[in-house]
C-alpha cells in the first residue's frame, strides 16, 4: 500500500510527534534562549531511549537506510507546509559533517532531511562547501553540554558567506540534544549577517 513502504500506516500513526511546530514557543526555542539568536525553532519527533525514533534514526544515521529518512524527512515537510511553517525561509542549511565521516557513511543526514523540505517548500539550498566542518569531532554521546561546546569549539567554518547575507535561514540537523553543535554553528553562519536564524531538527532527545 502507497506510504507503507517505511512504516505501516498504523506504525506512522504512532510516531512521538512534538507537534512544536504548532507552538511559536516551544522547548526547542527555549533551548537556545539567551545562547543563540533564533527566530523560530521546532522539531519533529521525540526522541527516547530505546524508543520507536531511536530505532528508526539509527537504522537511516548508522546502517546506510537513506529511505527512512528520506521517508521521515517528508512527513515532516509536510507538516511544515500545512502550518506555513516556512513560508519566512529564504535558505536552508543542511549542518555539515566532516569529510571523512560522509565517506564513510555515503550521505550526509542532514543533507538528506533539507533536500526533502526544500522539494515541499521550493526552498533554495545553501551550496555545498560554503559552510564546512573542518574537523573530525569524537562522538558527543554521553558528554554534557560544556563538554559537547568544547568539542565543537572552531570545528565549523564559513567559507563563502555572501549567499546568507541578509537572509533568513533555516540551520537544520537530525537530533537535537543538548543543542552545541547546533549552537556552535550557527554562531559561525552568523559572521556571514544573515537576517536572522532559524533551527529545525528531525528529532528531540526527551530523556537522554
Amino acid at each position: 500500500m502507497a506510504g507503507e513502504q517505511v512504516l505501516c500506516l498504523k506504525c506512522r500513526a504512532a510516531l512521538p510527534r512534538t507537534d512544536f511546530h504548532k507552538l511559536p514557543q516551544n522547548p526547542v526555542l527555549a533551548k537556545f534562549k539567551g545562547r543563540l539568536p533564533v527566530r523560530q525553532a521546532c522539531s519533529f519527533l521525540y526522541f527516547t531511549k530505546d524508543g520507536r525514533t531511536q530505532r528508526l534514526l539509527h537504522q537511516f544515521k548508522y546502517h546506510g537506510r537513506k529511505d527512512v529518512g528520506k521517508f521521515l524527512s517528508r512527513l515532516f515537510a509536510e507538516d511544515l507546509r500545512q502550518r506555513h511553517w516556512l513560508q519566512d525561509i529564504d535558505m536552508i542549511v543542511p549542518l555539515p559533517i566532516h569529510a571523512k565521516k560522509q565517506k564513510i557513511r555515503g550521505y550526509n543526514q542532514a543533507e538528506v532531511i533539507t533536500t526533502e523540505l526544500a522539494q515541499v517548500s521550493g526552498l533554495p539550498v545553501a551550496d555545498n562547501g560554503s559552510l564546512v566542518k573542518i574537523s573530525h569531532t569524537v562522538s558527543q554521546t554521553r558528554k554534557s553540554h560544556l563538554e559537547r561546546l568544547r568539542n565543537v569549539q572552531d570545528v565549523f567554518q564559513l567559507r563563502d558567506g555572501h549567499g546568507f547575507r541578509g537572509k533568513h535561514l533555516l540551520l537544520v540537523d537530525d537530533v537535537l540534544t543538548t543543542g552545541a553543535t547546533l549552537e556552535a554553528c550557527a554562531l559561525e553562519l552568523l559572521k556571514a549577517k544573515p537576517a536572522s536564524i532559524s533551527l529545525a531538527t528531525l528529532a528531540i532527545a526527551s530523556d537522554i
